[in-house]
């Protein structure tokens, strides 16, 4: 019978933990675990954001976000009896020269300036009205200080009060340009120079919003969402749209408060709602645009018209815009008014400039809509500008503005930053200045 040695057992027998331990013990498990994570979006978010501060920024854009979702135009848009639509006062939502969204102050007749778009002429007083777009808009915003500053330089300009009017609004496209300066002179509105730049919206517009829904290709952008308010085919993308607003609104507030408004984790998780939200806003917007109405309607009509080929479609839009400019030109010489035609330029347009990496990315991926009207537009339309500069019109094509310019320029397709209106800035004054030493100092 074999012997066999007693079992060896621990002095110290490990007891299980009890479950307040456990509780315990797992609690800093998750609470080191949610400080890694914290750690690791804080870092990679800092890297790409390429800045330290990242989670400021991001909040600011959340309240910039909430301003502009609250004042926001809904898919029923406003309308004018004359030109279309203006901005409705006290103020409008626009970029500022860093591309950041802020408010800016509406006069009682719609246009984003602090001053009366009526001036009278006085002696010594030299009054420029900027007409266009949102591009002519931001232009006056954020060159017009540049363009006086290199005109007072010169002899002509020296000693004059130069007072600049804006008559320009986001998504303005002619005749919108010709129907805004014959309103301003029928109530009394005076005028020394007139600069008009435009060519984007004339050129993408129709296509991307208003065809589908048979839209007069005269008529402002969207005119069937200014005159069609009401009726079951609105309701649908109306309160769906909202909802998807909503959604965006109550996200930006919730993140905004403390403590998630620290969290590197749920900044994040707002940009990744907010983003969603956005994406389905726009696609909203899309279908609306996309959706045809079966029913016939002559307010958004109008007489009607047909395009055999998209070429054919083309041919007319920059007719339009040509005989729009024609017809500007005319109304200034009467009105012994200098009138300046400025073709804009736009990221898509091959060769338009040497582009960044984020240029290249918007090059490639952004607004997809309006790259048949550059495509088809644009090379009509600087034949177009050079028939009409070749015929007497102060034309500038400035679709190669940015050849050379290697830093960031565009803060989406046709948007600029600061450096953008410099230039713009510059290359206004150059033809203005040109244009009167060929006329031995002007009137």
């Amino acid at each position: 019978m074999s012997h066999q040695p007693p079992e060896r057992t621990s002095a110290n027998p490990r007891r299980p933990l009890g479950r307040s331990r456990r509780f315990l013990f797992f609690a800093i498990q998750a609470a080191l675990l949610y400080l890694v994570t914290e750690l690791l979006v804080f870092l990679i978010c800092g890297i790409f954001y390429q800045q330290i501060l990242w989670i400021g920024s991001l909040q600011r854009d959340r309240a910039s976000l909430l301003r502009e979702l609250e004042n926001r135009q809904s898919v029923v848009l406003s309308v004018h009896p004359y030109v279309g639509y203006t901005e409705a006062p006290p103020t409008a939502y626009g970029g500022d020269p860093n591309g950041r969204p802020r408010d800016y102050p509406v006069n009682p007749f719609g246009y984003a300036d602090q001053i009366s778009p009526i001036q009278v002429r006085t002696p010594g007083k030299l009054i420029v009205g900027v007409m266009g777009g949102s591009v002519a808009w931001s232009f006056h915003m954020h060159g017009t200080s540049r363009l006086k500053t290199a005109l007072q330089k010169e002899p002509e300009f020296a000693g004059k009060d130069l007072v600049f009017v804006n008559l320009a609004v986001s998504g303005y496209k002619q005749p919108q340009q010709l129907m805004t300066l014959n309103y301003m002179l029928a109530l009394g509105a005076e005028f020394d120079v007139i600069i008009n730049i435009d060519g984007f919206n004339e050129a993408v517009l129709y296509e991307a919003e208003n065809e589908a829904h048979h839209d007069f290709p005269a008529f402002p952008r969207s005119w069937h969402a200014r005159v069609a308010t009401s009726g079951p085919r609105v309701a649908k993308y109306v309160g769906r749209l909202e909802h998807q607003v909503e959604i965006r609104k109550d996200l930006a507030r919730d993140y905004s408060t403390t403590p998630w408004r620290y969290s590197p984790l749920c900044n994040i998780l707002w940009w990744i709602f907010d983003t969603r939200a956005e994406i389905r806003m726009n696609q909203l917007q899309d279908e609306y645009r996309k959706d045809k109405s079966s029913t016939p309607n002559y307010i958004v009509e109008g007489p009607g018209w047909t395009f055999a080929t998209r070429e054919e479609l083309y041919r007319h839009l920059v007719s339009l815009w040509k005989n729009c400019s024609i017809q500007l030109n005319k109304i200034c010489v009467s009105n012994t008014i200098r009138y300046y035609h400025f073709l804009q330029p736009n990221l898509v347009l091959s060769g338009s400039k040497p582009l960044t990496k984020s240029e290249q990315f918007m090059a490639e991926h952004r607004d997809e809509m309006y790259r048949p009207g550059i495509t088809y537009g644009y090379p009509l339309m600087i034949q177009a500008g050079s028939d009409l500069k070749a015929k007497g019109e102060r034309f500038t094509d400035l679709t190669r503005m940015f050849d050379g310019h290697k830093e960031a320029i565009y803060s989406d397709i046709c948007h600029f930053f600061q450096a953008g209106n410099d230039v713009l800035a510059d290359r206004v004054a150059e033809a203005i200045l040109k244009d009167l030493r060929m006329t031995d100092g002007g009137r």
